[in-house]
């Protein structure tokens, strides 16, 4: 599959824009898959998690030197937030990407907590809103040869995805989250988003440390995150956002 070369007219971008902020402003979230099922998931309702530690985060691992770091996080790690279309995702010099190729791969992260939690929110929404030149690069090196990730392409070779720009504010953005589990070779985060209407809702996402690097881990059904779990507020979570 391959991209136009003709530049999106206004009425294309607006499709497209409607498109993102039916699929990302609405209960399924950003990281629910939004190419296998293009429809609106409204997750069941779920209790709150424990509660977060009060204590400062230690540092991490540089990227570059792949050693492992600290394996909790206590507070969120410093990062600056840039636009991927249209959702505010971090970068640290830390913890990852080290390397980042436009609205393809972003690659190397910290082998610790931290470097987990940028792959994590880094992975899921570029598998999911990469555009058609750059999705197969995306899944191709960073993405685990599973089940899920079978599915996942068969269900994105059937879809278009070009580049747009839509306002921030009608997208689901990132909240906060909560280390769910870690460990050195996976890790599983609990991502905290917040709609356009401001609701809250809940996906994990799981990265697998391959190589030398995170990789993300697809559901069996080529879901980028478990399905989605309303919550009713940030407790119990640090906050993390860009927007």
């Amino acid at each position: 599959m391959t991209s136009s070369s003709t530049a999106p007219t206004p009425q294309d971008e607006g499709r497209s824009g409607r498109r993102l902020a039916t699929l990302l402003g609405s209960a399924a979230l950003v990281m629910i898959l939004v190419i296998l099922a293009l429809v609106i998931t409204v997750g069941r309702r779920g209790g709150n998690p424990p509660a977060a530690a009060p204590a400062p985060a230690p540092p991490a691992a540089n990227p570059a030197d792949g050693a492992t770091g600290p394996a909790t996080l206590t507070a969120a790690p410093v990062a600056r937030w840039e636009l991927y279309q249209g959702v505010a995702l971090p970068y640290s010099p830390d913890y990852g990407p080290r390397t980042v190729q436009g609205l393809g791969p972003a690659t190397g992260y910290s082998h610790d907590a931290a470097g987990a939690l940028l792959a994590a929110s880094q992975l899921s929404v570029r598998a999911a809103l990469a555009p058609d030149d750059s999705w197969r690069s995306v899944v191709d090196t960073q993405v685990l040869d599973s089940p899920g990730k079978t599915a996942f392409m068969k269900a994105r070779e059937a879809t278009s995805i070009a580049p747009y720009t839509v306002p921030s504010s009608s997208l689901t953005q990132y909240a906060a989250f909560r280390v769910v589990n870690y460990a050195d070779t996976m890790a599983t985060l609990g991502m905290a988003l917040r709609t356009k209407t401001g609701s809250l809702q809940e996906g994990q996402v799981t990265v697998v440390w391959s190589g030398s690097d995170w990789r993300l881990s697809m559901q069996p059904d080529g879901s980028v995150t478990s399905a989605a779990t309303v919550i009713p507020s940030l407790v119990g979570y640090i906050p993390w956002s860009g927007v």
